[in-house]
């Protein structure tokens, strides 16, 4: 269509029937997924005849978009899985870390366990949190770092308020 000078978006539409939502979160990004991520595609709308609440279905779309990367609607988190030079709870600071910051859209933000590793590993991200020494941390905006040695206990806040610092200043 493009040789013959018309632009058409595609969108799909696949059909499902499903009254179990954790089926249909596996069934619909298995289909669509490849289309959307080679970019043969540019948008989905799925209809289902089963017992799932419309909400659900645009939520998942939503996410199917997000991962990937067509339509970026909520903070995208990385994190490393974690090893034995981490010095904290990982897990817990990924929870402290999504619960001060999930409600900005767009945003990547890294939450790595180690020094040694983390600031390589989160290369992309927009901030990150970045284990440093037992208790301590370092917040990064991009690859470099904007607070050293922040407590664990108050790091979370701390990377929350030179977020909002830096929106604020846009």
């Amino acid at each position: 269509m493009e040789a013959a000078g018309k632009n058409f978006a595609v969108v799909l539409n696949p059909l499902f029937n499903e009254n179990s939502y954790e089926e249909l979160q596996v069934k619909a990004p298995a289909l669509l997924g490849r289309f959307l991520a080679g970019r043969q595609a540019d948008g989905i709308s799925v209809t289902n005849n089963g017992d799932i609440p419309a909400g659900s279905i645009n939520r998942l779309c939503f996410s199917i978009l997000q991962c990937t990367g067509l339509r970026i609607t909520r903070t995208v988190y990385i994190s490393c899985p974690t090893c034995g030079r981490t010095k904290f709870n990982l897990q817990e600071a990924v929870k402290k870390v999504k619960e001060k910051t999930s409600h900005f859209r767009g945003l990547k933000i890294a939450v790595m366990g180690c020094i040694v590793n983390g600031p390589g590993e989160m290369a992309g991200a927009d901030w990150g949190y970045v284990g440093a020494a037992p208790g301590k941390v370092h917040i990064y905006k991009g690859s470099e770092p904007v607070l050293k040695n922040v407590e664990e206990s108050v790091a979370a806040s701390e990377l929350l308020r030179l977020i909002e610092e830096d929106q604020a200043s846009r």
